[in-house]
């Protein structure tokens, strides 16, 4: 995954606007994370994101 797809990694993803379809993609990401599944570096960089917080 190319860095410049990275979704800003130093600000907390709900502390700007973010459209309908990134908040979801974060959370299921997140979820992802959590449950102990693989990155999926085909999915969008809000569930990427959503993914690398989960691991945090």
């Amino acid at each position: 995954m190319a860095s410049k797809d990275l979704i800003d990694e130093d600000l907390p993803f709900d502390s700007s606007e973010r459209s309908e379809e990134e908040l979801i993609d974060h959370l299921f990401g997140f979820k992802a994370g959590t449950a102990g599944e693989r990155n999926d570096e085909t999915k969008s960089p809000a569930w990427q994101r959503g993914w690398a917080d989960a691991q945090k």
